[in-house]
């Protein structure tokens, strides 16, 4: 857990030094708020669901209640995020899944990665784990 933290700050800090510093050549990233064209980014993405209300044998998350960390109740298209690199109210385009806004996050969810919130357990399962060209549409606050 340790060397995966480590490698989660060390990923957000050279994507911060990347996109945020002035003399990089790579694409900066948006101020808060501000809603973009699409600025293209690659992510490893998870499918997960809970059944709102609770813990179930088919929870692939501890949710007690069915809520986000903002306090919203799980639906598709919500995802959850790093928030040291991706702030709540985050919108992105995921391609096949759709959109999604962050309004969670996960100590495991560390670094270019994004869970997505799907409808069925079934759905989740078969959606795994994928790396996916998603955009960035709006960036959050």
């Amino acid at each position: 857990e340790l060397i995966t933290f480590l490698l989660g700050v060390m990923i957000g800090m050279w994507v911060c030094y990347m996109w945020l510093t002035p003399t990089s050549s790579h694409t900066r990233l948006p101020e808060p708020g501000l809603t973009t064209q699409g600025i293209n980014i690659t992510l490893t993405t998870t499918g997960y669901y809970c059944p709102a209300g609770g813990r179930s044998q088919q929870c692939d998350i501890g949710v007690d209640d069915g809520r986000t960390a903002t306090n919203r109740f799980v639906a598709r298209g919500i995802c959850a995020a790093d928030w040291h690199i991706f702030p709540p109210g985050t919108l992105f385009d995921v391609g096949a899944y759709g959109t999604c806004i962050v309004e969670d996050s996960g100590s495991k969810i560390v670094g270019m990665k994004l869970d997505l919130y799907m409808d069925s357990h079934k759905e989740a399962r078969q959606w795994g784990v994928k790396t996916v060209n998603a955009q960035l549409l709006r960036w959050g606050r």
